[in-house]
C-alpha cells in the first residue's frame, strides 16, 4: 500500500490478509499426518508433563488451532487431553512414591499438579488407592 491511505483500504488489506491466512491453516490442518500428529505430541507431553500444559500451549506449539488440535487429539489418542496429562503424571509420580525420597506434596508439585489435593484425588482415581498407601506398599517389597 502506498501512501496516502485510508482507512477503509488498510481494513480491507488486514481483512483479507486474515481471511487467507486462516485459509491455508484449515488446509495445513487437513494436511497433518496422524502418526506425526501423535508421535509429536506424545513427545512434546513426555518433555513438558511437568509444566502448565493446556490446548492453547500445545496446539499453538504444533501450528493448529486449539479446536482442531482438541478434536485430533480426542480421536488419535482416545481420550480427552486431562485424563492423558493425568495418567502420565500419576504413572511419574508412582517412580518417585517408589523412590521414597520426596514428600507427597513434593511429588506432586514435581510432576505437575498444582495442588496437592488435587493430586491425591486424582492419584487415587487412577490406582484405587492414595498416594500415601501406595507408597507403604511399594516400600514393603
Amino acid at each position: 500500500m502506498l501512501k496516502p491511505v485510508r482507512a477503509d483500504d488498510i481494513l480491507q488489506t488486514v481483512l483479507k490478509f486474515a481471511e487467507e491466512r486462516e485459509e491455508s491453516k484449515r488446509v495445513s490442518e487437513e494436511d497433518v499426518d496422524s502418526s506425526q500428529f501423535y508421535k509429536d505430541t506424545v513427545e512434546y507431553i513426555s518433555e513438558n508433563y511437568a509444566q502448565k500444559l493446556t490446548l492453547e500451549t500445545i496446539a499453538e506449539h504444533l501450528g493448529m488451532s486449539r479446536s482442531y488440535f482438541s478434536k485430533k487429539f480426542n480421536t488419535e489418542i482416545g481420550c480427552s487431553l486431562v485424563d492423558y496429562l493425568n495418567e502420565i503424571r500419576v504413572n511419574k509420580a508412582c517412580g518417585y512414591l517408589e523412590q521414597g525420597y520426596f514428600k507427597t506434596y513434593e511429588i506432586a508439585y514435581k510432576v505437575g499438579f498444582a495442588d496437592e489435593k488435587y493430586f491425591s484425588r486424582v492419584f487415587k482415581k487412577l490406582k484405587g488407592i492414595s498416594p500415601r498407601e501406595y507408597k507403604k506398599q511399594t516400600a514393603d517389597y
